[in-house]
């Protein structure tokens, strides 16, 4: 249980870091562009992952790091498809503003198993 409420400070600080992007989007630079099939794809891929990485580390500590690599592929291949099969990412700021934000989701990602990893529950 303590590592779902790890996952979801992860999550709140993703969530933050969408809003931000925003902000900084919206009304720094004036972009008129639509973010929203951007923020919903990568919340939902960064939720799902850190909540996934949650409930296998209950199960399969011993083996997270391999579970992890394989997570991670398959995150890569959703957004691989994401991209491609999307027609609103013909913009390259869209493009961008996309990889920044996969990107700071591998981040949490990769710290929330890491701290998992280095300090097991006992």
């Amino acid at each position: 249980m303590k590592d779902f409420k790890k996952a979801f400070g992860y999550i709140f600080f993703f969530l933050v870091c969408i809003g931000v992007h925003f902000l900084i989007l919206r009304f720094g630079v004036n972009s008129e562009a639509d973010f929203s099939l951007v923020y919903i794809f990568t919340g939902l891929v960064c939720a799902l992952t850190l909540l996934l990485i949650a409930e296998l580390n209950n199960y399969f500590h011993k083996y997270l790091g391999f579970l992890f690599i394989g997570i991670i592929a398959v995150k890569l291949l959703a957004a691989k498809l994401f991209m491609d099969n999307s027609l609103d990412l013909n913009n390259g700021q869209l493009k961008f503003s996309f990889v920044i934000l996969y990107l700071i989701s591998l981040v949490l990602i990769t710290l929330f198993t890491a701290k998992l990893l280095l300090h097991p529950e006992k």
